[in-house]
């Protein structure tokens, strides 16, 4: 299961830092919020099952819009935040090796 390690490696501190910067925009704490709409656990720094990681980033970000919508938000404020906040891939994102590439492709000659 190392492929899930890499996985919320990645993922967990972007969600964290989407959540801080909505909080930031919207000047509210929505940091559960969010992190329930991810399907992101904080006390463990794991991404459940869910929309993370099983959906693509448009239909999350309507699922965003929409969550946001429900807080009371205007749809215009919504897809503010939203334009204003999401990154696509995290910030530091860091790929560590955990093979031997060189031995990997001499193999598949």
């Amino acid at each position: 299961m190392e492929h899930w390690s890499v996985f919320y490696t990645m993922w967990n501190s972007w969600c964290e830092e989407l959540a801080k910067r909505m909080c930031a925009e919207t000047d509210t704490d929505m940091s559960g919020d969010v992190y329930d709409l991810m399907g992101y656990d904080s006390d463990t720094k794991k991404i459940r099952m869910g929309m993370l990681a099983e959906k693509t980033h448009p239909y999350i970000k309507e699922k965003v819009v929409e969550m946001l919508i429900k807080q009371g938000f205007s749809d215009w404020e919504a897809k503010n935040v939203l334009k204003n906040t999401w990154k696509d891939t995290p910030e530091n994102m860091q790929i560590k090796m955990t093979g031997n590439l060189r031995d990997l492709f001499s193999r598949l000659r």
